[in-house]
């Protein structure tokens, strides 16, 4: 399989671009969110499905969803949250409880699911933080391992942790594998190498 990054696009965009915006990401958000999670919670697998999500929910442009009218739905942030979705779940959850506890404290966030919902809406970067660790914390309520870029069923696999995680109401599962190629790309990706879009 080609390099999702060495592609000229990624589900249409150009892969420069979308690189650059995964890496801002994971510098400004996922990493230190991870970084205040325990161990167990942190790796190479666990970056790549957080970004994956981001890149599938948002494309990591927008922090509120825009319905087909132009109009505000009802998802925030960059892993698009729905206060009666997984904000509920990750406060209400006592396995993650303490982590979405720790998150909101960060960011000085009331552990409310309506304050966290709020919150993630806005340009703020302990905010995006909030967001990315509650995004992980999602996915650790789930029972499967994190799919592995080499696991026989990689890409399919974190479709389907996604869709059991995030149960979106118009899932697009053609963008997925363009997404999770980059999201691994990234991760996978020496230290300093730059992805060229040609």
């Amino acid at each position: 399989m080609a390099s999702a990054l060495a592609r000229p696009g990624i589900n249409g965009e150009n892969a420069a671009a979308v690189h650059a915006r995964v890496a801002w990401l994971d510098a400004r958000a996922v990493q230190p969110a991870l970084d205040l999670l325990p161990t167990a919670m942190q790796g190479r697998a666990a970056t790549a499905q957080v970004l994956t999500i981001a890149l599938q929910e948002s494309r990591i442009v927008t922090r509120v969803q825009r319905t087909n009218a132009g109009v505000p739905g009802p998802a925030r942030g960059y892993w698009q949250f729905e206060r009666g979705g997984g904000c509920v779940e990750v406060v209400h959850n006592g396995r993650v409880y303490p982590y979405t506890k720790l998150l909101c404290q960060q960011a000085r966030v009331d552990l409310r699911p309506a304050a966290i919902w709020e919150a993630i809406s806005r340009e703020d970067v302990q905010t995006d933080v909030l967001a990315a660790g509650l995004a992980r914390l999602l996915l650790w309520l789930d029972p499967a391992p994190l799919p592995l870029r080499t696991d026989a069923l990689g890409p399919d696999a974190g479709w389907q942790l996604y869709l059991r995680r995030w149960r979106p109401g118009k899932p697009h599962p053609k963008t997925w594998g363009g997404w999770f190629g980059a999201a691994w790309d990234y991760v996978e990706k020496p230290t300093g190498q730059t992805i060229s879009s040609s």
